[in-house]
């Protein structure tokens, strides 16, 4: 009988340090095992995320003989070392090519390099005026997703534009122009309204 009540004890004694057994394992294999400790390797930056971010900036660029070529501002820039762009909100871009001065502003824009290429998105409008008061004729061209190549000067969309100029209001599926020499090629489906002034 007292053999019985030897065995029981050592028995729920037993049980007793079986959870505390098992706990001592996982301790000491989760002390053992340093790369249950490390943390999952980061994301590097060229996969999606900006090397440098600006915000409320002015930049501007200047070509090989010192003179500026445009200065671009706008709230906020980043850009991804993957490919080298830059993407920009509320971007106003402004070139100065005599005698015109052309001022651009849009919703978003992205600037690409090697070609140079910035591609306004959404609402585009731009404005050239003339340094010449005589003979200054203001225009504005509204469109959308508009690309200028900044080494080339040559502006394009395949989107619908409207062209105000005073007197006549323009409307074509698509463009192209030479900024430098202020001409203007219209794709398609042309149609123009005269107003008098009054």
């Amino acid at each position: 009988m007292s053999d019985d009540n030897n065995l029981s004890r050592w028995m729920s004694r037993y049980w007793l340090l079986v959870p505390l057994i098992l706990a001592a394992i996982l301790i000491r294999n989760w002390v053992e095992d340093p790369a249950t400790l490390l943390p999952e390797a980061p994301m590097t930056i060229s996969e999606s995320q900006a090397d440098y971010l600006l915000e409320d900036f002015s930049t501007r660029h200047f070509d090989e003989t010192g003179t500026l070529a445009y200065r671009l501002e706008g709230t906020r820039l980043a850009h991804f070392p993957d490919d080298g762009r830059a993407e920009v909100t509320l971007p106003a871009l402004t070139l100065t090519r005599e005698p015109a001065v052309w001022h651009v502003t849009a919703d978003k824009g992205h600037l690409t390099r090697e070609p140079d290429i910035f591609t306004l998105l959404g609402s585009v409008r731009i404005n050239r005026t003339l340094n010449d008061s005589e003979s200054s004729v203001p225009m504005t061209i509204l469109g959308s997703n508009v690309a200028i190549a900044l080494d080339t000067d040559e502006l394009h969309t395949n989107d619908p534009v409207r062209i105000e100029t005073p007197g006549m209001i323009v409307e074509a599926n698509g463009l192209q122009s030479s900024v430098k020499a202020g001409k203007l090629e219209l794709h398609s489906g042309v149609s123009a309204r005269y107003e008098v002034a009054r």
